[in-house]
């Protein structure tokens, strides 16, 4: 998953887990991150140690949410069919403490899209599906990353590398903002991106028709959704410039580092010798290697490396 994700669940997590101790005000700024830390350095340790048991404990906290979900529609129905639903009245479940405006209402949706946000994390979690690409380890194969965060450990077969660089990225965007402000953060970010994606996909369909689409639907449905992305942007960025502006500058961050690690091929010698005994000394620490060739098919760009082993001092 994104950093950003990561940490926005975090909070939530750690939020919810002090909210009954500190039941009349909200939970110290300190006590929640801490929590969250905690939370997220166990589950980057459950993941680098077994592949198992991290499917284990998804399958455990999956199976948790929807018992949870099912006994809140359950007790809201008996409540509804006890006439208790007073609290479903707008004046009641709402609280207009400030004018309502476009800019708010796309600002809502953006918050409120985060939830069903899901459905884009398909590609990244699972390699059943047809040439997936989940972030830090498939982007360091790809060659988008250094080395390092492209290789697994030995014994346990995990990414350990990429693992580490998202707990500490997630840690560090833990500490810059609260919950709804990472939400904004994140919800700009996911919604530029989509709207690029769909521009790309219609650009596509009108310059190389030729070309074989496993799915295609009519182009009705991408120029609306490019309607309802143009006004959900515009009027975010009218409303929070300063939010939805640092997510834009996050995005941007990505250039230089592209045109310096990956555009850029002819580098001084020195600069490869300083990423060769960085990348030596992340094997070292953390006992990584590449992942084995595992059929003439498999035409991933680290394959192209000699095979190595740990170099122990």
């Amino acid at each position: 998953m994104y950093p950003t994700s990561l940490a926005v669940i975090a909070l939530t997590f750690s939020n919810y887990v002090l909210q009954p101790v500190f039941p009349n005000c909200i939970p110290p700024y300190k006590a929640s991150r801490v929590l969250s830390m905690v939370c997220l350095s166990l589950l980057t340790w459950v993941n680098s140690s077994s592949v198992r048991w991290a499917t284990r404990i998804q399958d455990i906290f999956t199976a948790g949410k929807l018992l949870a979900l099912g006994l809140i529609i359950t007790v809201g129905f008996v409540q509804i069919f006890k006439e208790n639903y007073e609290a479903l009245i707008p004046s009641n479940a709402f609280s207009f403490w400030m004018t309502p405006s476009v800019g708010h209402l796309a600002l809502a949706f953006l918050q409120g899209s985060f939830a069903f946000s899901g459905w884009n994390f398909l590609n990244y979690v699972t390699e059943e599906l047809v040439d997936p690409r989940r972030l830090c380890f498939s982007g360091a194969r790809e060659g988008h990353l250094p080395s390092l965060l492209a290789m697994i450990h030995v014994k346990h077969c995990t990414p350990i590398p990429a693992l580490l660089v998202c707990c500490l990225t997630t840690v560090v965007i833990m500490l810059v903002g609260d919950t709804y402000t990472l939400i904004n953060y994140v919800s700009f970010i996911n919604y530029l991106c989509y709207g690029v994606t769909i521009i790309g996909l219609l650009v596509l369909r009108w310059k190389k028709p030729q070309l074989f689409r496993p799915i295609k639907v009519n182009l009705l449905v991408p120029i609306t959704y490019l309607i309802f992305w143009a006004f959900l942007l515009i009027f975010s960025l009218y409303s929070e410039p300063v939010v939805c502006g640092i997510g834009l500058i996050i995005i941007l961050t990505g250039v230089p580092v592209f045109f310096l690690g990956v555009y850029w091929k002819n580098k001084p010698k020195c600069v490869n010798r300083i990423t060769e005994s960085l990348t030596h000394w992340g094997q070292k620490i953390c006992f990584v290697v590449y992942p084995q060739k595992e059929s003439p098919e498999d035409d991933l760009p680290f394959t192209d490396y000699p095979s190595q082993e740990v170099k122990r001092p």
